[in-house]
């Protein structure tokens, strides 16, 4: 495990990069659909004032911002996939994160299926984290200088452990809100049907044909205890395993994206990335949290 803790901040700074690269991608070729969105965004955010100002300064200028926004996420995933001026990059990718995830405090419902509105932020605060975590690493082995002593494992990963447990403790809430819903049985045969995995579609398609509560609330409350043993400190690499175990459940069943939006795909690989990073760094026995 320590060789893997010594070059694991290398594909998971290399995961974030590919991540704004695609980001940066969704604006190569369209970028009309940005005014309507800020429109809304305007009209609809909890922050009037927020409102008002991208309305008045924001959708004015949406092209110039929308090329300029384009440009930056791209030059942040080529330096970070390329492990070149990799803090002035994170730096930057924390701040246009940030500007994000403020700003999509009200999402249209069109985006994503409204029942799935709430993992859409969980998305950018994903990568928010993942931001912060690598301007605050120490660099990493494939871009440490050839005679550099380095540093001996990962920095204490308290924060992240903290936010993906919440999160955990959040789906299992949410899992088990919808056990009962018709929208969760049509969702997941449409993941059977679509899922590149034949294993893994007749799975779904059993669940789903069965009736998908029971499957949701055991699911739920997995999550709900896999969130507990994070927050809580517990169980060291145990937790963390669990937490990969249930990221990779549900990135392989729904592999497919959310009404054909690819960011989905991101979501899972994101989320897998925090979880691998905490099992990578955690200590073998309970976290001792006072110290």
């Amino acid at each position: 495990m320590s060789v893997t803790k010594h070059l694991w901040p290398a594909p998971l700074r290399i995961t974030l990069g590919l991540w704004w690269l695609y980001f940066s991608y969704t604006k190569w070729f369209d970028l009309a659909w940005v005014e309507g969105f800020i429109v809304h965004l305007a009209e609809t955010h909890p922050i009037p004032a927020y409102g008002e100002f991208l309305m008045r300064v924001v959708l004015p200028r949406w092209q110039v911002l929308a090329v300029l926004y384009t440009w930056v996420e791209g030059a942040v995933g080529v330096l970070l996939v390329l492990g070149l001026y990799v803090r002035p990059a994170a730096l930057l990718g924390t701040l246009v994160s940030g500007s994000l995830l403020f700003s999509f405090l009200q999402l249209p419902p069109v985006v994503p299926p409204p029942e799935i509105i709430p993992l859409w932020y969980w998305m950018y605060i994903f990568a928010f984290a993942l931001n912060l975590h690598v301007l605050a690493q120490p660099s990493d082995p494939l871009t440490r200088p050839p005679h550099s002593p380095g540093h001996h494992g990962l920095r204490r990963a308290h924060p992240v452990r903290l936010l993906v447990g919440a999160f955990w403790l959040y789906f299992g809430y949410l899992t088990i809100s919808w056990s009962s819903t018709p929208w969760l049985r049509d969702r997941l045969l449409e993941a059977a049907r679509l899922n590149p995995v034949p294993p893994m579609g007749m799975a779904l398609e059993a669940v789903a044909l069965a009736g998908p509560a029971p499957a949701a609330i055991i699911y739920g409350m997995l999550s709900l205890i896999t969130g507990g043993l994070l927050l809580l400190g517990l169980g060291g690499r145990w937790g963390a395993l669990a937490g990969v175990l249930m990221a990779s459940v549900a990135g392989l069943s729904f592999i497919q994206p959310f009404n054909d939006i690819p960011l989905w795909f991101w979501f899972y690989a994101l989320l897998l990335t925090l979880n691998l990073h905490l099992l990578i760094s955690a200590p073998a026995g309970p976290v001792h949290t006072g110290s």
